[in-house]
């Protein structure tokens, strides 16, 4: 479901908001849309990656440069979490083992000045260190659970390049210089994209793989170098298309928390809110994000929740 569909089923079916004066601004419909699928991925954990190399800010998502004598590294701040099911380095193609610092304190006396092949790692949000510290260059694939890469967009998402768009034959891929494919809403493997304006190009395209200025397709490209090019496509959610329309009751009960007299209706709300939770789960605490970041999954902690 495209956020356009998403948000016109919302005012048609669940605010009666009526079409000749809007109680509620597209853009403010919108902002609650994407708040309401970063907190379906905060609760649930359901936007899972291997593939997304790095961010629209070009840190690491789930492909890490290792490098020797380098323990410690700053990825993406959308990871929640590392999983260590799909953690390891390229050379070993073993997973690694996901330790607290607590642990290593007492069962690995010497972690931060030990050296070798890394066996173990450890998160805290935007940094992750390897234990032992790397004697070789190699690359750490991860496995994470994130947040939505890019805000969805009324209309849609479109990149016009003068000049500065290139077509890769053999690699597939096109390149932006002066553009960013994740600023500008572009996601991968959700639909075709229609590309126009090229000498050669002027065809439908299916992301594999999007970093900030490098898509790639499946389809077969005609090498074009330094051309104009209009790349379009629809916006979508990022979480999986079966969880969509449940976004509505979370854009429904921020919409009705609104402070105005002919929106504010904290009956509404909670119901809406209650539709979401049971859906999602609770909105997890602050102490219970840190916790679900620190500690491996299945690993017997169990923090208490406080409230969610």
């Amino acid at each position: 479901m495209t956020i356009d569909a998403l948000i016109a089923l919302v005012r048609q079916a669940f605010i009666d908001d009526g079409a000749s004066r809007y109680s509620w601004s597209d853009e403010t419909l919108v902002s609650h849309a994407n708040e309401a699928q970063s907190s379906a991925c905060r609760r649930a954990g359901i936007l899972t990656d291997t593939l997304q190399a790095s961010d629209a800010d070009s840190l690491p998502l789930c492909s890490l440069s290792v490098i020797t004598g380098t323990a410690t590294y700053r990825i993406s701040s959308k990871v929640l979490r590392v999983l260590k099911e799909g953690t390891y380095l390229s050379s070993v193609g073993l997973n690694l083992d996901h330790k607290t610092e607590d642990w290593l304190n007492e069962f690995y006396e010497y972690w931060r000045t030990a050296t070798g092949t890394p066996t173990i790692f450890t998160y805290t949000k935007g940094l992750i260190t390897l234990v032992p510290k790397p004697v070789a260059n190699d690359t750490l694939n991860l496995e994470v659970v994130r947040l939505p890469l890019v805000d969805m967009k009324l209309g849609g998402c479109e990149l016009v390049g003068a000049m500065d768009i290139s077509f890769n034959a053999t690699n597939k891929t096109i390149t932006t210089v002066g553009g960013n494919f994740l600023t500008q809403g572009f996601l991968p493997y959700k639909a075709t994209i229609p590309i126009t304006g090229t000498v050669s190009n002027n065809i439908a395209v299916t992301p594999v793989t999007i970093t900030a200025k490098v898509m790639t397709v499946s389809e077969t490209l005609v090498t074009e170098a330094n051309t104009s090019a209009v790349i379009r496509a629809n916006s979508y959610p990022e979480i999986p298309e079966e969880y969509h329309y449940a976004l509505i009751d979370g854009i429904c009960s921020l919409a009705y928390q609104m402070q105005d007299s002919e929106t504010l209706d904290v009956n509404k709300a909670k119901i809406h809110e209650a539709k979401f939770t049971n859906k999602f789960g609770p909105e997890p605490s602050a102490r219970v994000e840190i916790a679900r970041r620190k500690y491996p999954a299945n690993g017997g902690y169990n923090p208490k929740t406080f409230g969610g």
